[in-house]
């Protein structure tokens, strides 16, 4: 939950990229999932719309810039993919999606709208359907929503080949046909595949299409001709110039003056999913004399990203078999997770602390000993939640409620619940520990009621009482508890990141505007409804402080 970390990794990429003479990115990707089976998670921003859509801001600012014609060190930005690729049925990649369209105004839109809103120059198509229509031919999705209700007028382009999987969705017979639902739906270019080279001149001669859809789709300016287009995944990194966690914890060592000492077990990529009984041997042998153990467990990269959906989300056998063997002889166990999707960690629960590390680039070992060490505090939050069970999936904060609540009667049979797990995350969406310990005071309102013209300001005290200087992320939840259609059980409305010295308190404020407890309704319009809101405050979904009830007594004309 860092949105000036993201704008600035925006802007450095941008950078970077332009001076190999790149002119666009196909980043930021927005889309939000709720499944931690599909290998993309490790590309998005999370669960939540509102922090979806927070992110999807920084990073477009962040590749363009305030003049992105006028500064020839920032790129253009393509926000992808429209939309809802990230909800494919059974977190199975490429898989249908299905929804109705108040759920994808109301929850997956969001992102997309607030990245065309910061200036996206360009959108990129996604490959699954919508409302059983392949986005790329969706002439709804395209034109009445983006280009009509949103007033998008840059680049469409399709994602890789997706013009020519309209035949494979079996909505067009051949390329022809493929091109005309493509060019109609206003897809401006076809990435990898030549349907609109090879049939779109027979389908002008023929009336089908009119030579006015084409000259809207034409790209013309100072780079026109350019060959140098690549601008997607070019990645040119070298993973034996990145920094390991062994590397790094052996200079931060000798930093601090500790005794390191580093197992041979996990220099080989088998030694993920297999046992070599040698180099094992030798691992419990070391944590046996060590005083604390950092076991380096996760997925390999190849597990997750695009076409990399798994339907078991646990640890490999194998390290699970490491981490009880290292434990038996050994409590103090730290794991630090490599990995690039939500986990089922319950086979882990006896670790003493976890470090998820996420993949975070070549100089991976040297942040992370860092934090191992203490040179850095870390105040990284979740933005997924980790299952407790991988039956679970998918599991989010902000659920709707439902006809039989589990939270009402939790002992009761018929409610909605599981027989043989709990109904809810692990760890929850915002869920982060540091060095530091914070409390929350109670929240004061400057009023129990709010409207069009006067938001509502809402205070907390908080105290950092550690003797560890830190940074908290304080986030601001809200129910509405009667609508027009069953909302979420709470949904974030905002958040703050707070340094907070040792033993220090600080009031955190928020601001609830009208704006803020919009939905779609039943006939698809955005707008509030005046009632009461429950307003909580917290350091993630799950910890907060008793609902404070508030009045919305008028709503924007």
């Amino acid at each position: 939950m860092n949105t000036r970390a993201a704008e600035t990794a925006a802007e450095v990429s941008a950078r970077e990229a332009s001076a190999a003479g790149l002119s666009l990115t196909f980043s930021p990707m927005v889309d939000l999932v709720r499944d931690p089976r599909w290998g993309r998670v490790m590309e998005s921003t999370g669960e939540d719309p509102y922090l979806n859509a927070r992110m999807a801001e920084a990073f477009v600012h962040g590749y363009q810039g305030d003049d992105l014609l006028g500064d020839t060190s920032r790129v253009a930005a393509c926000v992808k993919h429209f939309a809802g690729y990230g909800a494919p049925v059974a977190g199975r990649e490429y898989n249908t999606v299905n929804m109705s369209e108040r759920q994808l105004r109301d929850m997956y839109l969001p992102g997309y709208r607030a990245a065309i809103a910061a200036g996206a120059k360009i959108v990129m198509t996604a490959f699954n359907t919508v409302d059983g229509i392949p986005a790329t031919g969706n002439r709804h999705l395209m034109r009445d929503i983006l280009r009509g209700e949103w007033g998008f007028d840059g680049v469409l382009i399709s994602d890789f080949n997706a013009v020519r999987e309209l035949e494979a969705h079996g909505v067009a017979a051949d390329d022809r046909q493929a091109a005309d639902l493509a060019m109609h739906a206003g897809v401006d270019i076809e990435m990898m595949s030549i349907c609109y080279m090879r049939e779109l001149p027979g389908l002008i001669r023929e009336g089908r299409v009119d030579a006015s859809l084409v000259d809207e789709a034409v790209l013309l300016g100072p780079v026109a001709r350019s060959h140098d287009v690549l601008g997607s995944w070019s990645a040119q990194g070298v993973p034996a110039e990145a920094v390991s966690l062994a590397d790094g914890l052996q200079e931060a060592a000798r930093r601090h003056d500790i005794d390191l000492e580093v197992a041979r077990y996990g220099q080989k990529p088998e030694d993920y999913t297999k046992l070599d009984d040698a180099t094992f041997q030798e691992a419990v042998a070391l944590a046996r004399r060590a005083d604390v153990v950092v076991l380096a467990l996760g997925e390999p990269s190849a597990m997750s990203g695009e076409a990399s959906s798994r339907t078991d989300i646990r640890l490999p056998q194998a390290q699970v078999e490491l981490f009880d063997a290292v434990r038996a002889v050994n409590p103090h166990v730290v794991v630090v997770l490599s990995n690039g999707r939500p986990l089922d960690l319950g086979q882990i629960d006896g670790a003493q602390a976890i470090l998820e590390s996420w993949f975070l680039g070549t100089e991976s070992g040297a942040a992370l000993a860092d934090i191992l060490c203490g040179d850095t505090n870390p105040s990284g939050r979740l933005s997924m939640s980790f299952p407790e069970s991988v039956g679970q999936v998918p599991v989010y904060y902000n659920g709707d409620t439902t006809g039989r609540p589990y939270e009402v009667a939790p002992q009761e049979k018929y409610v909605s619940k599981y027989l043989d797990a709990g109904n809810y995350a692990r760890y929850p969406f915002g869920f982060g520990l540091s060095y530091s310990h914070f409390v929350y005071g109670e929240p004061e309102l400057t009023s129990t009621t709010f409207d069009a013209e006067h938001p509502l300001e809402i205070a907390v005290d908080v105290t950092n009482d550690s003797d560890a200087d830190g940074v908290d992320v304080v986030q601001l939840y809200v129910r509405d508890p009667v609508a027009a259609v069953v909302r979420p059980v709470r949904e974030l409305k905002g958040f703050h990141r707070v340094a907070i010295a040792a033993h220090e308190t600080v009031t955190v404020r928020f601001t609830l505007c009208e704006r803020d407890v919009r939905y779609v309704h039943p006939d698809l319009a955005e707008r509030s409804d005046p009632g009461d809101f429950l307003v909580s405050v917290g350091p993630n979904s799950r910890d907060l402080n008793s609902p404070m009830t508030v009045r919305l007594t008028e709503t924007a004309a």
